[in-house]
């Protein structure tokens, strides 16, 4: 379980920098593609968040999925608002 955990993070990593370059670059429109960025973000943040909470670093892995609500949270209000 813990190396599927592994792949994931490394897959959801290299996707965020393939976006984040595109955006920057300018091949892709930045409104678009910018609520997919942040949810795989959030995704990623979750799994970071379990991987230091069952390493013993609670505080930090509860912060870390805090921080993937929020994440969530902008989410929600770039797709329904905007």
């Amino acid at each position: 379980m813990k190396r599927n955990f592994s792949i994931v993070r490394f897959i959801l990593g290299i996707l965020i920098i393939i976006l984040a370059i595109s955006i920057f670059i300018g091949n892709i429109d930045s409104r678009i593609v910018m609520p997919y960025m942040l949810t795989c973000l959030g995704v990623f943040q979750i799994f970071n968040g379990l991987h230091f909470y069952k390493q013993g670093k609670k505080s930090d892995g509860i912060l870390l999925i805090l921080c993937s609500i929020f994440i969530f949270g902008v989410v929600i209000k770039i797709s329904f608002f905007l």
